[in-house]
């Protein structure tokens, strides 16, 4: 029973959104907001990168001015009109794996894995040395319960780009739910060896130690979760259970109460 409760405790890392920006040597002041390389709000960054569009130009430009102008409508909930400018990323410049990882991670964003996947696949077939796609890959494979073919596609991500912690910490959080716990804690142990800071992985690997009870340790991690990002409610919750596995009723609900207040903001 203890062993089934404590997977909820594992904090899985999904896709992020990157802006991508093309190679050139000098830009104009949408084309610097569409790209990102002027800090803006996701109104802001779809208002430039309508004004580049409307502008005109060479379809590499254009082709990234959809897939930013597609991450900006995904950052204010527009799925719909995000997938669309992706769709016309793939479509004005369908041999770069960008509009295909643009795609990707929107049509991961509406539950769609299998789309996710075949996207991912286009990416990889365009650039076998893409270590983002092959991590992109295993989210959307372990978003699908498919935990073998994730872990592949992490320990792949890891062999192109091992100074990645993202990849170790989900290859963690896999290696955990096929209860390979030795793999798990080495993983995680090399996501906080390569950033210190990276709360979620103490998350992953609190929820280890919790399934091991080794309460002592579990909770260490979680604390150093909580200290790393006040905010990260999957770490009060893991707390709350090891405390009540051992007995501590009030600092379980205190943790408890805190981890509903987050949920609930």
């Amino acid at each position: 029973m203890a062993s089934d409760s404590v997977r909820i405790l594992f904090t899985f890392v999904g896709l992020i959104l990157l802006i991508v920006t093309p190679a050139r040597a000098q830009y104009s002041q949408n084309e610097m907001l569409c790209w990102g390389q002027i800090p803006s709000q996701p109104d802001e960054q779809v208002v430039a990168c309508t004004a580049v569009i409307e502008a005109g130009g060479d379809f590499i430009k254009l082709s990234y001015a959809h897939c930013n102008r597609g991450i900006g409508f995904q950052a204010r909930g527009h799925l719909d009109r995000a997938i669309a400018d992706y769709d016309q990323s793939v479509k004005l410049n369908p041999n770069s794996l960008i509009g295909y990882e643009c795609r990707a991670k929107g049509n991961y964003a509406r539950n769609a894995f299998d789309a996710a996947i075949a996207d991912f696949n286009e990416a990889i077939a365009l650039d076998p040395n893409s270590a983002s796609a092959f991590l992109g890959r295993g989210v959307a494979y372990r978003a699908k319960g498919d935990i073998d073919h994730a872990i592949a596609d992490y320990g792949e991500s890891i062999r192109l780009n091992p100074g990645d912690a993202m990849g170790f910490n989900n290859r963690g959080l896999a290696m955990a739910y096929k209860r390979n716990y030795d793999g798990a804690i080495e993983d995680f142990n090399n996501a906080i060896r390569l950033k210190p800071t990276f709360s979620a992985a103490f998350v992953g690997r609190g929820g280890v130690f919790l399934a091991q009870r080794d309460f002592e340790r579990a909770i260490k991690d979680y604390t150093d979760a909580i200290r790393l990002d006040p905010k990260n409610a999957a770490a009060y919750q893991g707390l709350g259970v090891t405390y009540r596995m051992t007995g501590d009723v009030a600092r379980a609900n205190a943790a408890f109460d805190q981890a509903r207040v987050l949920v609930a903001k």
